[in-house]
């Protein structure tokens, strides 16, 4: 895996903006050719099979840490090391995520990138983040979902005493979190 993520000097924040929809809710406003459309979808399309991969690694995970779990005398090491397995698996996911946003903001011109963050000249004017989107950060620097149960958020501690196994809950997550 590549150590470095692509850059944009000046272009703060283009990664916040980007992990709502690789920029392609941004298509008009930005004026996207139709070749970097089909690219970016392209990008989006492989960024939601790997996370797709990824989340079912971690479903798997979560349902062996389920069954450690529910055991009547619990490896406190095997938990312990199944839990950290786990939380380096949506640790992987996540920087997998932004690296494909990174691939994304390469594909837009730096006119562009300007222009969805309103750094261009004085003319331009800065877009808004399409309703529904990933506007915001939060403190923790997730971005904001329109779909409180989309991201990468982890719910099996809830889970530990009982209740629904893993795989039984979808924990598919939608692009927006990073």
């Amino acid at each position: 895996m590549p150590r470095d993520l692509p850059g944009f000097p000046g272009a703060l924040e283009i990664y916040h903006v980007g992990a709502s929809d690789f920029f392609l809710d941004y298509s008009a406003g930005v004026k996207l050719t139709a070749a970097q459309q089909a690219t970016l979808n392209g990008i989006k399309g492989q960024s939601l099979a790997d996370l797709g991969a990824a989340q079912r690694e971690i479903d798997q995970a979560e349902q062996e840490l389920w069954m450690l779990t529910g055991s009547d005398q619990p490896d406190a090491m095997l938990l312990a090391t199944k839990v950290r397995d786990i939380e380096r698996l949506k640790g992987d996911q996540r920087i997998a995520f932004i690296r494909s946003v990174g691939e994304a903001a390469r594909v837009l011109t730096d006119d562009q990138r300007a222009a969805l963050l309103g750094t261009a000249a004085p003319a331009a004017t800065q877009l808004n983040a399409p309703p529904g989107s990933a506007g915001a950060v939060s403190p923790q620097g997730e971005m904001g979902s329109p779909n409180p149960k989309a991201g990468m958020g982890d719910a099996s501690m809830g889970r530990m005493g009982g209740g629904t196994p893993p795989a039984a809950e979808s924990k598919n997550s939608g692009m927006g979190d990073m």
